[in-house]
């Protein structure tokens, strides 16, 4: 029954959307994501999640359907266009990876997602460079989106509602509707706000209006709290990614002298000793060490290490086809359960982008995909090193590096079927460039 009025409310929705919808929603697609997320979490996860790709498809092909005629710098077109080849080639092994699969309905809606996630990103360079203001609009819209999933994991965690995660028997956090893995959008909305907080409250930001100097302290003590809750769960991802995100833009963003780096280990110590003196520690040596054991789990009996090495076995009895072009492409149901049940004892379905690329595109569509990221960090770089030179200028670089990195390095571990993570992710990537663009030395100079 409820699967059934999910459809037919989505189905209201998008009519009206598709009559109303300004272009302007593209700046809000981290509300909407946290709106679905949090507040929709009612609905059959397959129906939310094809409601809202038809919801992003009309936002685009509006957008589309603008003329893109104020791209007349060619320095602009090429900056885009060079991003754009690379998304193409890729998208092409997509589809052609349909051709290859069992499970059609599955598979399109997956290469559906997907294609959404790469092409947001050149939509939103291209969306910004068209009107400066946009930018401000969208960062705010992130601090929103953080906060509506923030202040909600903080609220069922404080009177204990909904899902929880707990080991021995112990909740650790409660996260209302939210399923463990939806936890990667509000994890990268915090750090992108966080290092845009701890900018903001010393500094100031042409293209951003910020608020006063106590309310990036706040934001900053608020993720703080967390950060501290996620990194409890006990998953190896969880903890790695923010130190990862705050150390890159840390060492990309300051010349740190002998007495910086002194600062920041000093400062470390006082953590530890004062996570210590109020029992935070014991509570973190309790779930790594005991309840899950990590310090007697080597990193080859983890399931991701093992869908690798399964892979390298596979390959040794299929023909080339499969190892150069894949088969079942996002429809690892098909090509690893049965042998999942063997390694891991359960079903089990592969985690990482790089393994379903291996799996359903085959090594030429992840080279593929690795041509992408590759050009997309030269088109940032074009555009960094064309701007003029300031501290603001730095900062943005230093942010998309930091993203760009922790990103790159979660293709490796898990998150492909979160569509939510994955197109916040691009989506600031292609906001940060056009930031980048806008500063452009030429288009500065020309402005004056």
């Amino acid at each position: 029954m409820i699967s059934h009025l999910s459809v037919i409310f989505l189905f209201i929705i998008v009519i009206l959307l598709y009559y109303s919808v300004k272009e302007k929603l593209l700046l809000y697609i981290p509300i909407l994501e946290a709106v679905r997320e949090v507040f929709f979490f009612w609905m059959p996860s397959q129906n939310r999640e094809i409601g809202f790709l038809i919801i992003y498809t009309i936002i685009i092909i509006k957008l589309l359907n603008k003329p893109l005629s104020f791209l007349t710098n060619s320095w602009k077109k090429k900056i885009v266009n060079k991003y754009n080849f690379a998304a193409v080639i890729f998208f092409l092994f997509l589809v052609f990876g349909l051709l290859r699969t069992t499970n059609f309905l599955l598979s399109i809606q997956k290469v559906w997602e997907y294609s959404i996630v790469v092409f947001i990103l050149p939509i939103s360079i291209i969306y910004v460079l068209q009107n400066k203001s946009r930018i401000n609009i969208y960062i705010r819209a992130c601090y929103i989106s953080a906060a509506i999933y923030i202040s909600s994991i903080l609220f069922f965690s404080f009177f204990q509602l909904g899902r929880t995660f707990s080991y021995g028997g112990h909740s650790i956090i409660f996260l209302g509707g939210l399923s463990l893995w939806r936890l990667y959008a509000p994890l990268y909305l915090s750090i992108f706000t966080v290092l845009f907080s701890i900018f903001l409250k010393d500094n100031k930001l042409d293209i951003f209006v910020s608020p006063k100097r106590l309310f990036h302290v706040f934001w900053i003590f608020i993720n703080i709290i967390f950060i501290g809750l996620i990194f409890l769960i006990g998953k190896r991802a969880f903890i790695i990614l923010p130190p990862l995100g705050i150390l890159v833009f840390y060492f990309s963003f300051y010349k740190l002298s002998i007495t910086k780096y002194i600062r920041i280990i000093l400062f470390g110590i006082l953590l530890y000793f004062a996570a210590y003196a109020i029992g935070f520690n014991e509570k973190i040596n309790h779930i790594l060490f005991i309840e899950r054991q990590l310090a007697d789990k080597e990193i080859t009996q983890e399931g991701r290490y093992l869908e690798y090495e399964d892979y390298f076995i596979e390959v040794r009895y299929r023909d080339n086809m499969f190892i150069l072009f894949g088969e079942e492409i996002f429809n690892s149901r098909a090509v690893f359960f049965q042998k999942s049940n063997l390694i891991f004892d359960r079903d089990r379905i592969l985690h990482s982008d790089i393994t379903h690329f291996l799996y359903g595109i085959g090594i030429l569509g992840l080279l593929s995909f690795f041509f992408l990221l590759i050009r997309l960090f030269i088109i940032a770089r074009i555009a960094y090193k064309g701007s003029v030179k300031s501290k603001q200028t730095q900062f943005i670089w230093s942010v998309f590096i930091t993203i760009y990195l922790v990103s790159f390095a979660h293709n490796f571990t898990g998150g492909i079927f979160l569509l939510s993570g994955k197109i916040i992710q691009w989506q600031m990537m292609g906001i940060l460039i056009g930031i980048l663009i806008i500063n452009n030395k030429m288009i500065v100079k020309n402005a004056r």
